[in-house]
């Protein structure tokens, strides 16, 4: 069971962030920006409450069979988006298969 509204996850994607990038699957995101390597903008859907929501991300690609993960930092956000940067190391931006948003508010 998904548990998303008030107290919950207010938004949430599985991005595809290398290739031809896309939502494979989302809640409360209408759209993204891709504005260079690794750094992307999400648009909510219905805004956010406040600016006082958390927003945490992961990013992994795939080598071989082995999955590695990435660097993955919330670069700025307001109550009508959030943006990330992935990365190999915390000076290279990079595309990675798999982003993942998480967004969640009290209010």
């Amino acid at each position: 069971m998904a548990f998303h509204g008030d107290n919950g996850l207010r938004a949430w994607c599985n991005f595809k962030g290398n290739g031809t990038h896309s939502f494979r699957d989302s809640y409360n995101f209408a759209s993204y920006t891709d504005y260079a390597n690794g750094r992307y903008r999400f648009h909510f859907s219905t805004n956010m409450p406040s600016n006082n929501f958390c927003a945490v991300a992961t990013a992994t690609y795939l080598i071989a069979t082995t999955r590695r993960h990435r660097i993955v930092s919330i670069y700025r956000f307001n109550t009508s988006y959030v943006e990330v940067v992935s990365g190999y190391n915390d000076t290279t931006a990079q595309d990675h298969e798999v982003i993942s948003v998480m967004c969640a508010d009290s209010i």
